[in-house]
């Protein structure tokens, strides 16, 4: 075998040449690394810790909102109050993944030795890449899944609007701007067959599309012990708390506890969030 090294190409000398000259400039060094943290954080493979030997990949300032809600300001907190810590769980608009991974934390920090089984479903195309590199930097599938989808009414595709800040939501319940994409609906069967039940959580905050989960999905909702879902007071009619409230007691969920009260946000209306829980066999035999 030959082992002498080979000749480096007079294009690669070049090339190499080229950027050594470019980062020789501390000034267009840092402007350089201002674009890749602000708007491809991905592409630098940093992680941010979080504690229990987990970490979100590095994020812009528009997914550092999310961030903040679920790990700075708790908002979710109450909700391991009230329920056992969910082993099995699905996050209905998942967003970047960080509710999952703060429960995953939770479970931890607590010495939960299962381990725990999730899948994360959010309809925006742009976070796909993101949350499976959550996922991949963890080390937590195959038992943890992702699923790039809508949960809306029928079979095939339908339109979704992307949009800054957590605002996306499917084309039918809101018509305001954004990037609009075709997308594949995840109907109760496509669900069940992923991730098949029983579920200890089901979580959604799906920009008023929670009023088409409680319409649209018997067989998801039967399966799960415990709810938790946003509402809002401007999307379709039904998202609102009243409806939320009386389509999750069809389903033979009660109220036990609202995780978040009420509040007013910048583009007017309300929103919240409420927790439903369903008695066990072993409640009921008690």
């Amino acid at each position: 075998m030959d082992t002498r090294p080979r000749p480096v190409s007079t294009a690669k000398r070049i090339r190499a040449a080229l950027w050594r000259t470019v980062l020789a400039s501390r000034g267009l060094r840092q402007r350089l690394a201002w674009q890749l943290r602000h708007h491809y954080p991905a592409d630098l493979d940093a992680r941010v810790p979080i504690g229990e030997g987990l970490a979100s990949p590095l994020f812009d300032d528009e997914l550092s909102a999310s961030f903040a809600e679920i790990f700075f300001q708790a908002e979710y907190a109450p909700l391991l109050d009230l329920i056992p810590l969910p082993r099995r769980w699905i996050d209905l608009g998942c967003y970047a993944g960080f509710f999952s991974l703060w429960l995953e934390r939770e479970r931890r920090r607590r010495s939960e030795r299962t381990p725990s089984e999730a899948l994360l479903v959010d309809a925006n195309t742009s976070l796909r890449g993101r949350i499976e590199q959550l996922i991949a930097i963890n080390a937590l599938a195959p038992a943890w899944q992702h699923r790039c989808g809508a949960i809306a009414p029928g079979r095939g595709e339908c339109e979704y609007i992307e949009r800054p800040y957590m605002a996306s939501s499917l084309g039918a319940l809101d018509a305001a701007p954004g990037t609009r994409v075709r997308i594949p609906v995840l109907g109760d069967d496509e669900l069940l067959r992923v991730f098949p039940p029983p579920f200890d959580l089901l979580k959604a905050d799906i920009e008023g599309a929670e009023s088409e989960l409680l319409r649209h999905y018997p067989r998801l909702l039967a399966a799960t012990r415990h709810l938790c879902v946003e509402w809002h007071s401007w999307h379709a009619a039904g998202s609102g708390r009243a409806g939320i409230e009386q389509m999750a007691a069809t389903h033979g969920f009660t109220l036990a506890r609202e995780i978040q009260p009420p509040r007013a946000v910048a583009s007017g209306g309300e929103t919240g969030v409420l927790l439903f829980t369903r008695p066990s066999p072993d409640d009921a035999s008690a």
